[in-house]
C-alpha cells in the first residue's frame, strides 16, 4: 500500500515539475527543440575537431619520435667514430708512457738493490 502512494507521489511530482519547467521556459517548445539541436550539432563539431586535432598530434609525435631515433643513432655513430679516432691518436703516447714507466720501475729496482 505504501509503495502505491510513493509511485503516485512520484508521478504527481514529475508531472508538476514538467509542467512548471514548460511554463517557465522563456522559449517555445519548437524554439527549445531547435536550440537543443543546434547545441547538439555544435557539440558534435567540437568532438570532431578534437578528434582531428588528436590525430594530428599523434602524427606529429610519431614524426618526432622517428626524427629523435635517427638523431640518436647518428649521434651514437659519431661518438663511436670520435672514440676510435681518439684511441688511435693516443695509442702511440700510451705506448711511450708504458715504456717510460717500465724504465722508471727498472731504475727504482736498481736503486733498491744498491747497498
Amino acid at each position: 500500500m505504501k509503495a502505491k502512494w510513493y509511485v503516485v507521489g512520484f508521478l504527481t511530482g514529475a508531472s508538476i515539475a514538467a509542467t512548471v519547467s514548460l511554463l517557465s521556459t522563456p522559449t517555445s517548445g519548437k524554439e527549445l527543440c531547435q536550440s537543443i539541436k543546434g547545441k547538439a550539432k555544435d557539440s558534435k563539431k567540437v568532438v570532431l575537431e578534437f578528434k582531428e586535432d588528436s590525430k594530428q598530434l599523434v602524427d606529429q609525435l610519431k614524426e618526432t619520435a622517428s626524427l629523435t631515433q635517427n638523431s640518436v643513432k647518428e649521434l651514437g655513430s659519431d661518438l663511436m667514430e670520435a672514440a676510435c679516432q681518439w684511441k688511435n691518436e693516443v695509442s702511440p703516447q700510451v705506448s711511450q708512457l708504458k715504456s717510460e714507466l717500465k724504465d722508471f720501475k727498472n731504475s727504482m729496482d736498481q736503486l733498491k738493490d744498491r747497498p
